[in-house]
């Protein structure tokens, strides 16, 4: 059992290491709002093509499509991409970008960037703790994750990834402690916030089928999953059907190929990135935790890792072909990575550091070109 004192300073620190890339975070966030005359829309990212319909204009970047939504609610279809059901299913963000501005249009460009601030230092306070009380790692090792190009790019342009990520890790501490109802509860959010906050889910379910609990794996993936099949159908009804390329033509579906995406890789720098920081790590990852399954008592961060393993392999080919948008998919791998090799190999985790923490620089160099 864990004193009451220890529970209590794995606790302060925790909340120290959130704070902290909080307030780095903010930082980061103002030193470009002072380079762009404090205008918020600038993380937004807007492009003409979609806002004014001007053919064969900038189509500026995924932000905008959140911005939308929690401007104009469910009249901002014309100005989505298609099909416009692709953005409506991350329908978590917008809302509550919208609800917390009061419904003030010039206030929203706001909110949604103080959401993801927030978030952000939620996740690595949650991160931490986790490493704090399921490992031997130092909870510091949580600011690789925090500092990966991709979660502050997702920052940057104002994306869902930052809010799903952090329910997604709340989720999960909620699980591990035991309250299942709750953490599926906060999984289903997270879902419905961006996808990719089911990929944690995936793996708790996959570690309950793994000991034979049944009944818990189907509660879980029942609460987590039925929501967002339950809107994705009311999606299906009300907009018609999906769309499974995007406009370049690339497909929109998981592909039955891993990394099939790279093969629609922009240049030959995108493809090297891309297999260095996700198509490598993954596969590394992949084996190691297979070989934990089979030759150790399974913890739940080994099907963790599957599962972002997984998730990362089959991503559709539109999403992995782009450097941008594959660095923030990688996010679930990187915390489950962490998980997996703090519990097994924690004096591996230089390596983890010096594949990622790099990354920073690029964020840097992207953010305030």
């Amino acid at each position: 059992m864990i004193s009451t004192a220890a529970q209590r300073s794995t606790i302060q620190r925790s909340l120290r290491i959130g704070v902290i890339v909080t307030a780095l975070t903010a930082l980061f966030c103002l030193g470009i709002l002072l380079r762009h005359q404090f205008d918020p829309l600038v993380f937004v990212e807007i492009g003409p093509l979609y806002n004014e319909g001007i053919a064969g204009a900038e189509n500026g970047y995924d932000g905008q499509f959140a911005y939308y939504i929690a401007t104009e609610g469910f009249n901002a279809t014309p100005k989505l991409d298609q099909p416009p059901a692709f953005r409506y299913q991350r329908i978590v963000y917008p809302i509550l970008s919208a609800v917390l501005a009061l419904g003030q249009r010039d206030v929203i460009p706001w909110t949604m960037l103080l959401i993801n601030i927030l978030a952000h230092g939620v996740a690595a306070g949650i991160l931490a703790y986790l490493l704090a009380t399921r490992t031997r790692a130092s909870a510091w090792w949580a600011l690789v994750p925090a500092l990966w190009v991709g979660t502050l790019m997702s920052i940057r342009l104002d994306l869902n990834e930052p809010l799903a990520i952090a329910l997604s890790l709340l989720g999960l501490a909620v699980y591990l402690q035991g309250r299942l109802t709750l953490g599926a509860i906060l999984f289903a959010v997270a879902g419905l916030t961006k996808d990719v906050g089911l990929v944690l889910a995936g793996g708790l379910f996959l570690y309950e089928v793994s000991q034979r609990q049944w009944w818990r794996g189907l509660r879980l993936a029942v609460i987590a999953v039925l929501p967002f099949v339950a809107w994705l159908i009311f999606l299906r009804i009300w907009l018609g059907p999906w769309v499974n390329t995007s406009l370049d033509g690339i497909p929109r579906l998981p592909s039955p190929i891993p990394f099939a995406g790279l093969t629609y890789a922009k240049n030959a720098l995108e493809f090297g990135l891309i297999a260095v920081w996700a198509m490598l790590p993954a596969l590394v990852i992949l084996i190691t935790a297979v070989r934990k399954w089979r030759s150790a008592t399974p913890k739940p961060e080994i099907w963790l890792a599957i599962a972002a393993c997984l998730f990362v392999a089959f991503t559709p080919p539109a999403t992995i072909n782009e450097l941008i948008s594959t660095l923030r998919i990688l996010q679930p791998l990187l915390v489950a990575s962490l998980l997996l090799i703090a519990v097994y190999y924690p004096r591996r985790l230089f390596w983890f550091g010096a594949l990622w923490a790099p990354s920073v620089i690029l964020a840097l160099l992207i953010a305030y070109y």
